[in-house]
């Protein structure tokens, strides 16, 4: 039991930290400690730089627009990042609101824009804030909190 909760207690300490350890007899390869024959591999966490959320209306769809932006970099490489969500909650009852995948096109930014009708979201409403997530493949993340603008 004393082994199954120490294995435990490694692998949350390093999902928690952004960095992975890798134990093993091999003396080449990145990071490799010859000292004591570790090879330690690190993970750079991705990182949020700029997000932005809001609703506007378009004329032509004749509906209010929900649109979602982050600009995203990992230092490890823009490959390495998996996923990039936008997560709406209503901060008067503390609650889920909506959940948006987000998409790119240029591997920094990264975009999603929803027709109010698709969503759960009411662009006059102002009790929103919208927490921008993004994971790497070694589920590293980061977290960016903004309110929305609405355009009515």
């Amino acid at each position: 039991m004393t082994r199954f909760i120490n294995i435990l207690a490694l692998t949350v300490s390093m999902l928690s930290t952004g960095c992975i350890v890798v134990e093993g007899s091999s003396t080449g390869g990145n990071g490799t400690n010859a000292g004591n024959n570790t090879n330690v591999e690190w993970n750079a966490s991705p990182v949020i730089s700029y997000a932005d959320a809001g609703c506007w209306y378009d004329s032509y769809e004749m509906d209010y627009v929900w649109s979602f932006e982050a600009d995203i970099f990992d230092d490890d490489g823009q490959w390495e990042i998996a996923d990039v969500f936008a997560d709406v909650f209503d901060t008067w009852d503390n609650s889920w609101t909506d959940s948006f995948e987000l998409t790119s096109w240029d591997d920094y930014t990264y975009t999603a824009d929803w027709a109010e009708y698709q969503t759960y979201l009411y662009c006059g409403y102002g009790d929103y804030e919208v927490d921008f997530v993004v994971y790497d493949e070694w589920d590293a993340y980061d977290v960016y909190t903004i309110v929305p603008y609405a355009s009515l």
